[in-house]
């Protein structure tokens, strides 16, 4: 029933922001503001070859931005995981940023009183080189490090060990089209039973049907390395749409439903809702 309304709500959300991105699309066909990442052009300069974020994948562009996310997912076994989010990223400079990440989750188990925990709390500094953006080519990388903030006993995040996440990062943009890819690596300072190493591949596809309106479609894969958990495989999908309701484009607003493809899973089911402001 969780999976249902999960579902029904997002198909509302999704109509809803359709909805209002052809509105705001009439009023403004030719905005150029450099914070609208959702319009459908390629850049010859670091200023113009800016990338959208995507709901699941990152952009590989360093931005000044915050992010708020909601989570809601049906894991095996009955439990229901809700996670709010907080990002803050600072843009140092147009090939540097530094990205704050604070999720808090809720956990309603089936056959126990429920449990709430700030999950594992990281930093990420992201590095572009813009050397091909004339043929809008944007190629970067960097680490992210996640802090041991969360609660074992609760089952949400770690207290031991930091998470180390080295990545490499890639987009294209063509016209009305936008392809990014990360590649990245996590591994803990802690003893972990499950995996040694965790590998993952993401790959976000964008198509902008005008300056306020932009559907994705993104596909995540983990592979583990080593431990209780060697050789897992967990691919999952998830089409998703953006809008930006004001004519400025500093405001967008996100829905997005992830499935999973595998017989190994961490969900049935994931609802993501994301709200953007860019400074």
């Amino acid at each position: 029933m969780r999976s249902f309304l999960s579902r029904t709500t997002l198909f509302f959300a999704l109509f809803s922001l359709f909805s209002t991105g052809l509105r705001a699309q009439d009023h403004n066909h030719n905005d150029d503001h450099h914070h609208n990442d959702d319009r459908p052009h390629g850049g010859h300069h670091h200023e113009a070859l800016h990338f959208a974020h995507p709901m699941v994948t990152e952009s590989p562009s360093p931005d000044t931005k915050v992010r708020f996310d909601v989570h809601t997912a049906d894991e095996p076994g009955g439990t229901d995981r809700t996670t709010l989010r907080v990002e803050a990223e600072y843009a140092f400079a147009p090939w540097l940023s530094l990205e704050l990440d604070a999720p808090y989750t809720f956990l309603s188990l089936p056959d126990s009183p429920g449990a709430d925990h700030f999950d594992n709390v990281s930093l990420g500094l992201k590095y572009a080189n813009y050397a091909l953006a004339r043929h809008g080519v944007l190629l970067g990388g960097g680490i992210e490090v996640a802090l041991p903030t969360g609660s074992e006993t609760a089952g949400i995040g770690s207290e031991e060990g930091v998470e180390i996440e080295p990545f490499l990062d890639a987009g294209l943009r063509q016209g009305r089209w936008e392809v990014i890819s990360f590649v990245e690596a996590g591994f803990s300072t802690a003893e972990e039973p499950e995996a040694d190493v965790e590998a993952a591949w993401r790959l976000s596809v964008r198509y902008a049907f005008g300056p306020r309106v932009a559907a994705f479609f993104e596909i995540d894969e983990t592979h583990a390395f080593g431990g209780e958990e060697d050789g897992v495989d967990v691919v999952n999908v998830a089409p998703g749409l953006k809008v930006a309701p004001f004519n400025d484009g500093r405001l967008k607003l996100g829905a997005s439903l992830r499935l999973p493809l595998t017989d190994e899973k961490a969900f049935d089911t994931q609802a993501l809702f994301s709200f953007f402001f860019h400074f």
